[in-house]
């Protein structure tokens, strides 16, 4: 018998039984890390409060709508992302659904959290602000499992999709370094964010193997996108004409092209005066003036590799560690070359 009106969740079976949410979803999920007594406390409070997993209204011959959430429905990052997805999904009876959540985190809470009322099977975030503890209790509000791209959140229903940009920004630079450069630039959105971070920190350890650093004010965060980068670029190198950086290094392609405006604006040459490399490698790197030396993040494959972690998700058999990391090689191009010798 049902102790209220309202459909019983997760919260209420923890509750009821005396356990934590994580334990009833362990429970749920058939994991072996639970003690008889309480998986038995767990089955008796979901028998009578009648809870029913969101899972059960799946309908293997029906059409099932996969929400896609992205910050930036006009970067092509993404939307080769979405692409990887909706190819996978075809024989899935999945039907992707692109839902632009923007950059803003609190429309990215409220977004998610009206996705909360939905009878979903399961969502793919491409990219979000939202923290660990945002996610985990989504999931055990609701049960509805999540591929998480560029984020780890450890809980049984979540499964991540991770891009080494750490070790891709330090073979960017040793790239650089290979050519002779020492004086360093690094254009990025967001100083909080986890990637940008993680290219930074690979900037930064491999030239300090070399004895170099690169310079405070070498370093500037700007709004995402080109025309933010195109001024903090105007910036960056109006505030140091006596000693200019050789070698800018880009948060993406998609802001890369403001960076290669401002030098044009500027009239430097690339990569004559100025070397610039940057990540993703989206159409339009390859075909940039000049085109960019990038970083070949496996976007496509990301999408379908996504659609594969959803259906074992759905079907109670996440990934042994709940997180991929995938490898991302340089892309050398002619928007590097060797250091000005002046």
């Amino acid at each position: 018998m049902k102790t209220s009106q309202r459909t019983p969740t997760i919260i209420d079976v923890a509750h009821h039984a005396g356990v934590s949410v994580a334990t009833v979803s362990r429970v749920i999920n058939d994991a072996n890390s639970v003690n008889a007594d309480s998986r038995k406390s767990v089955v008796e409070a979901i028998r009578k409060l009648g809870y029913e997993r969101n899972r059960s209204k799946y309908r293997p011959t029906g059409v099932d709508m996969l929400p896609i959430l992205m910050p930036d429905i006009i970067n092509p990052y993404f939307n080769q992302i979405a692409q990887g997805v909706q190819d996978a999904a075809e024989d899935k009876n999945l039907f992707p659904v692109i839902i632009n959540i923007t950059a803003d985190p609190d429309h990215q809470r409220k977004i998610v959290n009206s996705l909360k009322k939905q009878s979903l099977n399961g969502m793919v975030i491409c990219s979000a602000d939202l923290v660990a503890e945002e996610w985990t209790a989504f999931c055990d509000e609701t049960d509805i499992p999540l591929v998480l791209m560029h984020a780890h959140v450890d809980h049984l229903r979540i499964a991540s999709i991770l891009v080494d940009f750490e070790t891709a920004a330090s073979r960017v630079t040793q790239h650089l370094l290979d050519l002779k450069h020492s004086r360093f630039a690094y254009v990025a959105p967001n100083p909080e964010s986890e990637h940008s971070r993680m290219r930074l920190r690979g900037i930064e350890g491999t030239l300090a193997k070399q004895e170099l650093k690169i310079r405070n004010e070498h370093i500037v965060f700007t709004s995402p996108s080109e025309e933010g980068t195109f001024q903090a670029v105007n910036h960056l190198l109006g505030q140091s004409k006596s000693e200019p950086p050789t070698a800018l290094i880009v948060y993406n392609d998609f802001l890369a092209t403001g960076a290669l405006h401002a030098l044009r604006t500027l009239g430097l040459r690339v990569p004559e005066d100025i070397s610039v490399a940057s990540f993703d490698d989206i159409p339009m790197a390859a075909h940039s003036n000049p085109p960019l030396t990038t970083v070949d993040v496996p976007k496509y494959r990301m999408g379908k590799l996504a659609v594969q972690l959803m259906m074992q998700l759905r079907e109670n058999y996440p990934p042994a560690s709940g997180m991929i990391m995938l490898d991302a090689p340089i892309i050398m191009r002619q928007s590097t070359g060797p250091a000005p010798d002046k």
